[in-house]
């Protein structure tokens, strides 16, 4: 296996699953850590494409859960916005959130391995992910789904001030 994932391996469960248990806790992840904290600065700052950036360059280094949930809230942030600016969220936001929910499942897949989300994030995770399933399934928003909220809010929100 190479020493670096690429994206699309990264939101691939199985994928994750196996690297993790073949290159161990160690590998990569001194530098995953250094971009992950980037990530964190500029996700305070809402600077969702410097966010995307560095959680991508972390998750490719290390898919620790973690840094995969981080990578797909900012992402689908990002893109509500862009999606709301150029006012295509409903032709786009499916493939959003499709695309969320394959990291999502990679960031449980890795902790099955890891053992590394609280309780509470887990069942967090677990909601976001149902929450994201219904909405592609009806069209309903489900309250316990944050990153759906953010994601579908900001998009009505700019149709509102229309």
């Amino acid at each position: 296996m190479e020493k670096y994932l690429t994206l699309e391996q990264a939101g691939d469960a199985e994928f994750v699953a196996r690297w993790l248990r073949e290159k161990g806790p160690g590998a990569n992840r001194k530098e995953a850590e250094l971009f992950f904290e980037w990530g964190v600065q500029a996700r305070r700052r809402r600077y969702w494409s410097g966010a995307v950036r560095d959680f991508g360059e972390g998750l490719i280094r290390y898919p620790g859960p973690q840094v995969l949930i981080a990578y797909a809230n900012a992402e689908l942030r990002m893109l509500g916005e862009i999606r709301a600016q150029d006012s295509n969220v409903a032709l786009h936001g499916p493939a959003d959130m499709k695309r969320a929910l394959r990291f999502y499942e990679a960031a449980l897949a890795a902790d099955g391995v890891l053992n590394s989300l609280s309780s509470d994030e887990k069942v967090q995770l677990q909601k976001n992910m149902e929450g994201m399933k219904v909405y592609l399934r009806t069209g309903k928003q489900q309250p316990d789904c944050p990153p759906l909220q953010y994601f579908v809010r900001t998009h009505l929100l700019r149709e509102q001030r229309r």
